[in-house]
């Protein structure tokens, strides 16, 4: 495979030579002696050594078992088994809608040749819903845009230039509904950076949330109405990667340090947008975030413990994005109501990815139908179905290499297929294998 996309972080590493030989002396000791085979407990937002070497570690080789006594990989296999029933059998529905949620979106060096070309073959499938959801992970800036590299004590700066920008959000004359702007590169150029991406955002009529541009809008997400149904959107960020918010405006970005294991998170701002939405009368509050460790297949256990904890609070819907691989979902059955079932997707992964390795190219299209009408004589919404769909972005190499572009391809259609390059046939079968252990393996099956 002829890839110009790096596959991992040491491509991207802007270092001293010493710093670098050190690196690479402590990476070779890691994989000798198999250290990183389970979850280090850590604050990621934390920039030392330590953090570096496991973090360029896993971009290399991705973690694929949860934490030592969690007990989450027996949790999760037996989620896949789960009877996907999500409407109990009173309910009568009247109004139905679908939403599709994607994964990060994240400029790389080839998006911008792909305008026309990178959701090509899965357009229909993310565009044609009521709603298409992203999380836009690149922000617009009219500063001079560097390259991307990966510093000490530094964090990288993920920037798009406007081709970039228009090859992500959109196919032809179709393009994403809302995107998640709450995340840890948000505020990579400050508030002009935030500024220019909203105001480009709202020139294409595409709605945001995650982001607060008056106090009160910190109390309350945004409400979204499509054939009768009212959605409400929160968003939240587990980091903005020690960027300082405007000091006129520290409510700009909907953040909650989720992942320090020091501290309990306050969840309370999250929890008074979700009541907020509810005294509004939303039908279905969908509640997005940006969290969860890099480059590992599963969810912390404390993250386990916080979405259960939103279901019970409201949320009705839980999708997360962050860790530059896909993670389990869960089926929750809350107490609050006993005929709900809040779907909890930990990762989606990313639909656009800045590296090439396999775990860091899959990303799951969920599909979801909603469905209201009334259940007992009360008026319910409900998630009637979900449908997860691994799919990959691909880089094309024609004749002339400095033409290259990228395709989203479905996983299945090309794992199922024969290929003369071998080392292209290894690296989908490695993805598989990555998708078989988050979701099982219903997505090998062929459509009826």
């Amino acid at each position: 495979m002829d890839n110009k996309i790096p596959k991992d972080l040491r491509e991207r590493l802007s270092l001293p030579w010493y710093l670098k030989t050190v690196l690479y002396l402590l990476l070779f000791l890691t994989r000798l002696f198999r250290r990183y085979e389970y979850p280090r407990v850590h604050d990621p937002t934390v920039e030392n050594i330590r953090n570096g070497v496991y973090g360029v570690s896993k971009s290399m080789r991705p973690v694929v078992h949860a934490q030592k006594g969690s007990g989450l990989e027996k949790y999760f296999k037996n989620e896949q088994k789960k009877p996907k029933k999500f409407l109990p059998s009173e309910f009568i529905p009247e109004y139905t809608a679908s939403m599709t949620f994607c994964g990060d979106l994240m400029k790389n060096d080839i998006i911008r040749n792909s305008r026309n070309t990178f959701y090509q073959n899965v357009a229909h499938e993310i565009f044609d819903d009521d709603i298409s959801v992203a999380n836009l992970e690149s922000t617009l800036t009219l500063e001079k845009i560097d390259q991307t590299t990966y510093q000490y004590k530094e964090t990288p700066q993920i920037n798009a230039t406007l081709d970039d920008y228009l090859a992500m959000v959109g196919h032809r004359d179709k393009q994403f509904s809302l995107f998640h702007l709450a995340n840890n590169h948000i505020l990579d150029r400050g508030f002009e950076g935030y500024q220019t991406t909203v105001k480009r955002l709202e020139q294409d009529g595409i709605l945001h949330f995650g982001t607060n541009i008056t106090p009160e809008n910190q109390k309350s997400g945004l409400i979204y109405e499509v054939k009768g149904i009212q959605f409400g959107f929160v968003g939240f960020t587990y980091s903005l990667n020690l960027k300082p918010m405007p000091e006129d405006m520290p409510y700009l970005i909907n953040y909650i340090p989720f992942h320090n294991p020091k501290i309990y998170p306050d969840l309370s701002p999250l929890k008074i947008q979700i009541e907020n939405l509810r005294k509004k009368g939303c039908d279905l509050v969908v509640v997005s975030l940006h969290w969860g460790i890099e480059y590992e297949f599963f969810p912390t256990p404390r993250q386990v413990e916080i979405a259960h904890y939103l279901s019970e609070k409201g949320a009705d819907l839980i999708v997360c994005h962050h860790p530059h691989c896909i993670q389990p979902y869960e089926f929750y059955q809350t107490d609050r109501d006993p005929d709900r079932i809040v779907p909890i997707l930990y990762s989606l992964g990313n639909l656009s990815a800045n590296k090439s390795n396999p775990h860091i190219v899959l990303n799951l299209i969920s599909k979801i139908k909603i469905a209201k009408g009334s259940c007992k004589n009360e008026q319910k919404t409900f998630i009637q179905n979900i449908d997860l769909i691994p799919v990959f972005q691909h880089e094309i190499v024609p004749d002339n290499a400095e033409d290259r572009y990228l395709q989203i391809e479905r996983l299945r259609d090309q794992v199922n297929k024969v290929h003369s390059d071998k080392e292209y046939q290894y690296y989908l079968e490695v993805m598989g294998k990555y998708a078989d252990l988050v979701i099982g393996t219903s997505w090998r099956k062929n459509e009826e």
